[in-house]
């Protein structure tokens, strides 16, 4: 893994545990995937678009599955704009 991919999971790994207070393995479980594929998929994501694109899409996974946590506590689906203030509330939104 190279130094920018590190750093890249180190955040994603520190998110999961801040805002929805889960670490990566509960994080794959519950999106049904394992290590290997969840690697692959942000390989090429860095390969195709960058890393800054990766990063984006890694926050925003991040808020996505707080989210629905939070959806479940809830009784109800959050509304588009309630997801996106969320990112934002949590520092999860990237432009």
């Amino acid at each position: 893994m190279n130094a920018f991919k590190k750093k890249l999971m180190d955040e994603f790994e520190a998110e999961l545990l801040r805002v929805p207070h889960i670490t990566l393995d509960v994080y794959l479980k519950a999106v049904r995937t394992n290590m290997e594929e969840f690697h692959e998929e942000i390989d090429e994501i860095i390969k195709n678009e960058g890393i800054k694109a990766a990063r984006k899409v890694l926050l925003w996974r991040v808020n996505l599955i707080t989210t629905i946590y939070k959806d479940r506590e809830k009784g109800r689906f959050s509304t588009e704009e309630e997801i996106y203030q969320h990112a934002i509330d949590n520092d999860l939104w990237v432009e």
